[in-house]
């Protein structure tokens, strides 16, 4: 008699809320303790307030959600309480009321719409949840499930903008006390929906899976059973009492775990347990898990269990499960990737037709169900710890009112391996598996190729190359410390001990492989005679013959696969080799890890002794005491996205932010960063927490870090950059990041590129910094720190040099140089080395080009002054060297007892020189101007009356009798209204030159000058060609003879040459006709 039951199909999670009997009656599984657990602790922290429950179809999500809900709301039964209490997990003490749960499942739509929907917003949907709940201090939980088809929407239409919804919901849940908590339910991470996309846009995508808390809904065959044991119990019309032989397989069976191997040889019936075992097995592999195997459990269908209890009063075996698969499910086991071991079966137990071994022509129906039992195993056998063994077959065919006796079964394998349907595996402990087809005898092979290797080999050698040793990470370092370690495992020969190659890892393990005491004391001899460094430690294996054989074996495999030119027209016999070579790669690999059970001994090769050791202790204590040692001053930085060797792009992105944001307002707390990402994080672990950047009463700013770690380390840094006071010594960032990855330290390669670029800034009054030039390759100093010199610290850190400003040395000078460039009336007496050399190469690059290169407009000293500057290499050099000497003074030295005056005399002689220059440039051309065109102002006159003056000598009119097209330019420029002053200035310079003023050489005044004459001349004969049409285009009738008469009487009588005359007659008309038309 069937029992009533609780079965449910599927869990929908809007429509099952008030389904209290079904959550009264759920098996509380791993997954839903897990779940429950990360909202139990504290539900108004900021922490894991943007979950994502995660998991294959059928894992249970929905439900482990739906359970959430009676959780968070004080709604579950007294004994689902109390059964929780047990497990650790207590009541809320502060519940959430019902109608503080949103729940929405989700649809192939936008999100940003569908939420708006649900809450009937119409504004920003997260500005509206921040107002009307977290302002008010309501409370707020939204449950999304089935959010992967958001996801799949957003992938058909990435330009819909749910990207940066999702981000923000995700950040208002993490910054909002606990207020608004976001739960997401999907089948994959959220990246597997967009995996097509191009990086950029992926990135993006990736950047909001990580603001979420992933609780992963992966049931183990475990838990599977755990969930089903109850449901067998409706079939339990009798106990079904198992033979020892069967109980002992499932007992001491490591893939299941105690209380489900009880259960099973207790509440099995009517199925065979083994039976019980690949059910699980199979739905997990082609179906929807455990929804399947419930679905299986109430089936009517044909062959299922329903209808063989109306039909037989047997025990389910593993053939009547084929039969119920071959004829209701085999079309999706076909789609699978499982099809080809399928079919396999299907071969088999057609040649058995054919099959003319008579010890399987008169046992045909035991055959077809030992070939199905065989098929079933190779199948589904793996993932429950059961294959195709002698025992396992004898088992699975055993039942408490009909078996068949094992020699029988003998018999009949025995025929199927004559009959070539089934072969014996010697490798994975010995099983049978159906045949596959292959022309080669896959064993004999290995064999022969044993033999024909059969010597001496160096095992080291052999396995270095084709074993890949996962390295060994040092967890408890990681958690103490924050920084991700581990170590390399590398086979090495004694005979190459010496040729061996760092690691690129923070320590390693060499292995070297012994067969006997003797070589363990040889090989331990010559350990003792080499020096390892402190990062190396070397371990000895000490081989038995057994797995000296497998690594023989596995050789061989190698060899075959590689050289066998069979096999190339055989994909049944490269399966069979890859299969085997795959569990013996299984069984090299783990030498080391499971060394007890291969029965190996590990040596330790320490201090110049041999100290036996265990794997587990190795990998553990040894590891942690090791680094814990070699890197005894780790700073304790818990940011995994730059404590790594290379960190991601999104955290170089934040780094960059948080280092351009520094440069404007490093007084300021985070330096006012008010984003949540990657640049926030990396302050608040990086500098906050260590104590690198802390207020004081004038502000924040940078100070000797509080961690012990960093604290060492930033000493010893200040030590190597004060070492570089002296002479032309410098020190590479590159250098300091080096020695920071070093023992006793052990920075990773992101964050000594960080904390250096820190320490660069936090120096920046003591240090001077320099730049490698990419065309000179010459290293130039850098006076300022600005946004492109950060991106060029973050690419190349190795172009970048740093010296020490020894502060101390005539510090009285340095305020009076800095007053004297700067012309401050009042002495900043605080001033330093490197504030006058930035004052003064500041000025000097600010200078017009005209200046620079003049020779004629200042004092050869000011030439040279100016020379030195552009050219300096350090601001030690410029200020007590290069500087005095191109003054006329000796250099300065740390042991000058004067300064003498004369150095500020003459370096303000020289600047004076420099600025009067600049100033008078200008002045200059319009003196030019004014002598060339005879305008008859004063020396000093303004632009503008220069332009005024030209203004009224050039007439619009003259330009269609100017036939140069320069001189049409020139009348163009002078008569032009737009512009004035200087502006107006320079377009008439640089139109005559090519060039603008600020540009000129000292050769280009000359051709100024004489294009100013030209100009003149020319416009002059357009002007007289002009005068002439238009007076004789005037009325010919008008006897103006006496007016001219008395004019040409009135030249006479005044001592001027003939060209005289003839200009001022032509002037007096332009002056007149001008005249005219303005009135």
């Amino acid at each position: 008699m069937i029992k009533k039951s609780y079965f449910t199909p599927s869990t929908n999670l809007l429509y099952d809320l008030d389904r209290k009997s079904f959550i009264d009656n759920i098996i509380i599984t791993n997954q839903i303790v897990q779940t429950i657990k990360v909202f139990s602790y504290d539900p108004d922290s900021d922490e894991n307030n943007a979950v994502s429950i995660v998991g294959p179809y059928g894992s249970g999500k929905s439900t482990t959600a739906l359970f959430l809900y009676y959780y968070l709301t004080n709604s579950l039964s007294v004994n689902v309480k109390k059964e929780l209490n047990r497990k650790g997990i207590s009541q809320l003490s502060n519940p959430f009321n019902k109608n503080d749960i949103k729940v929405i499942v989700g649809q192939k739509t936008s999100l940003d719409k569908s939420l708006k929907q649900a809450f009937k917003f119409r504004n920003n949907f997260t500005n509206s949840i921040n107002d009307k709940f977290i302002k008010k201090g309501k409370r707020l939980v939204l449950i999304i499930d089935e959010f992967g088809k958001y996801l799949e929407y957003a992938s058909q239409d990435p330009e819909n903008g749910d990207v940066y919804v999702l981000q923000e919901l995700a950040e208002l849940a993490s910054r909002s006390n606990g207020l608004f908590k976001l739960i997401t339910i999907r089948h994959q991470a959220i990246t597997g929906y967009f995996s097509v996309f191009r990086d950029s846009y992926l990135n993006e995508w990736r950047k909001i899976q990580g603001r979420f808390f992933d609780i992963v809904h992966s049931n183990t065959i475990e838990d599977t059973l755990t969930l089903i044991n109850p449901l067998l119990e409706q079939f339990a019309e009798k106990k079904y009492k198992p033979q020892n032989e069967i109980n002992d397989l499932i007992t001491y069976n490591p893939a299941i775990g105690d209380l489900s191997a009880h259960s099973i040889t207790k509440n099995s019936y009517p199925f065979h347990p083994f039976t019980i075992l690949l059910l699980v097995s199979a739905y997990k592999r082609f179906a929807q898990n455990e929804r399947s195997v419930f679905t299986f459990l109430h089936t009517s269908e044909r062959y299922g269990i329903k209808q063989f209890l109306l039909e037989n009063k047997g025990v389910y075996q593993l053939h009547d499960f084929y039969d119920y698969l071959k004829h209701n499910l085999e079309h999706n086991i076909l789609e699978s990737p499982f099809s080809q071991d399928w079919n396999k079966i299907e071969t088999a137990l057609r040649d058995l037709k054919v099959v003319k071994e008579k010890s399987l022509v008169e046992n045909i129906e035991n055959v077809k169900r030992l070939v199905k039992i065989i098929g079933m195993l190779d199948l589904f056998g793996h993932s429950v710890g059961l294959k195709a063994d002698d025992k396992t077959l004898f088992v699975s065919l055993l039942t408490e009112s009909n078996s068949l006796k094992k020699p029988l079964i003998k018999k009949i394998l025995n025929g199927l391996n004559k009959e070539n349907l089934v072969t014996y595996n010697n490798y994975h402990g010995g099983s049978y598996h159906l045949w596959h087809g292959s022309h080669l005898n896959i064993n004999d092979l290995i064999n022969k190729t044993v033999l024909e290797q059969k010597g001496q080999i160096d095992f080291a050698k052999q396995l270095e190359r084709l074993v890949s040793n996962e390295p060994i990470i040092a967890k408890k370092h990681l958690i103490e410390k924050g920084t991700f370690r581990c170590v390399e495992l590398r086979y090495l020969s004694i005979n190459d001990i010496k040729n061996r190659k760092p690691t690129p890892h923070d320590g390693i393990f060499y292995i070297f492989l012994v067969q006997n005491k003797s070589q363990l004391k040889m090989i331990d001899e010559k350990l003792k005679e080499e020096k390892f460094d402190p990062n190396e430690k070397p371990l000895i294996l000490q081989l038995n013959s057994n797995i000296e054989k497998q690594i023989r074996e596995f050789l061989a495999v190698s060899y075959i696969e590689q050289n066998n030119e069979h096999l190339k027209g055989d994909p049944i016999g490269r399966e069979e080799l890859g299969n085997i070579k795959y569990f013996l790669s299984n069984q090299v690999d783990a030498i080391l890890r499971n060394h007890k059970i291969f029965n190996i001994n590990i040596w330790l090769h320490e201090n110049g002794l041999l100290q036996k050791r265990d794997y587990k202790d190795i990998s553990t204590r040894c590891i942690n005491n090791w680094f814990s040692s070699l890197y005894q001053y780790t700073p304790v930085i818990k940011n995994e996205l730059i404590n790594r060797k290379k960190p991601s792009p999104s955290a170089n992105v934040g780094a960059k932010k948080l280092l351009n944001s520094m440069l404007e307002s490093s007084h300021l707390e985070a330096f006012e960063i008010k984003t949540s990402g990657p640049e926030k994080s990396i302050y608040l672990n990086v500098l906050k927490q260590t104590g690198l950047h802390q207020q004081f009463e004038s502000g924040f700013s940078f100070t000797r870090p509080i961690d012990p770690g960093l604290s060492h380390l930033w000493d010893h840094w200040d030590t190597l950059i004060k070492e570089t006071k002296d002479d032309n010594n410098r020190i590479s960032v590159m250098d300091l990041i080096i020695f920071s990855q070093k023992p006793p330290y052990g920075l990773k390669f992101g964050m000594a590129h960080f904390l250096s670029i820190i320490k660069l800034f936090s120096m920046i009054d003591k240090i001077s910094v320099y730049h490698k030039r990419v065309m000179t390759q010459e290293f130039m100093y850098l006076p300022r720190i600005e946004k492109d010199t950060i991106e060029l610290l973050a690419k190349r850190p190795e172009n970048f040099e740093i010296k020490y400003v020894d502060l101390k040395i005539h510090q009285s000078l340095f305020p009076k140089l800095l007053q004297c460039i700067t012309h401050d009336k009042k002495q900043n007496n605080r001033a330093t080395l490197l504030d006058v050399a930035k004052s003064i190469i500041e000025k000097v690059h600010g200078l017009r080009q005209r200046t620079v290169k003049t020779v004629i407009g200042i004092t050869p000293q000011a030439q040279l002054f100016i020379k030195e500057v552009r050219d300096a290499r350090s601001p030690e050099n410029l200020i007590f060297e290069k500087i005095p000497v191109s003054l006329g003074l000796p250099p300065i030295t740390s042991v000058s007892n004067t300064m003498g005056k004369n150095y500020i005399v003459r370096l303000k002689a020289v600047i004076d020189n420099i600025e009067e220059f600049e100033e008078n440039l200008y002045r200059n051309l319009k003196e030019l101007i004014n002598g060339v065109w005879d305008l008859g102002l004063k020396s000093d006159t303004s632009t503008s009356n220069i332009k005024k003056k030209m203004n009224s000598l050039i007439s619009e009119s003259v330009l269609e009798w100017a036939f140069d097209e320069r001189l049409k330019e020139f009348i163009n420029r002078v008569i032009d209204k737009e512009r004035i002053n200087d502006d107006w200035l320079e377009s008439v310079s640089s139109h005559l030159v090519g060039k603008l003023p600020d540009k000129w050489s000292d050769d280009d005044i000359p051709v100024f000058v004489e294009s100013l004459k030209l100009m003149k001349m020319q416009y002059e004969e357009a002007e007289m060609h002009w005068l002439k049409h238009r007076a004789d285009q005037t009325n010919k009738d008008i006897d103006t003879s006496k007016i001219e008469d008395k004019i040409i009487a009135l030249l006479n009588k005044i001592n001027i040459s003939e060209d005289e005359k003839q200009l001022a007659i032509i002037r007096l008309y332009h002056n007149y006709v001008k005249t005219k038309e303005k009135n």
